[in-house]
């Protein structure tokens, strides 16, 4: 484990399994008037796939499970 991890057991804080990591991708979003969620490229698929397995775990159990959105 990394030290944060290490720490935030030590001391009790819940931290997720996901991690984002600093990528490209999350930086370009903004400048190609896209969230990153939505990109398809080579570094955005994965960069929006990981967000949404961060936002999966974070939400679990308090949202419906394959809703559809008006913008999806």
């Amino acid at each position: 484990m990394g030290i944060v991890r290490d720490l935030a057991e030590q001391f009790g804080v819940p931290m997720t399994k996901t991690n984002i990591k600093r990528l490209r991708a999350y930086r370009n979003a903004p400048g190609l008037r896209m969230v990153a969620t939505r990109l398809s490229d080579k570094r955005g698929k994965p960069a929006a796939d990981r967000l949404a397995e961060l936002f999966t775990e974070l939400l679990d159990g308090f949202l419906p499970v394959n809703k559809k959105v008006a913008n999806g």
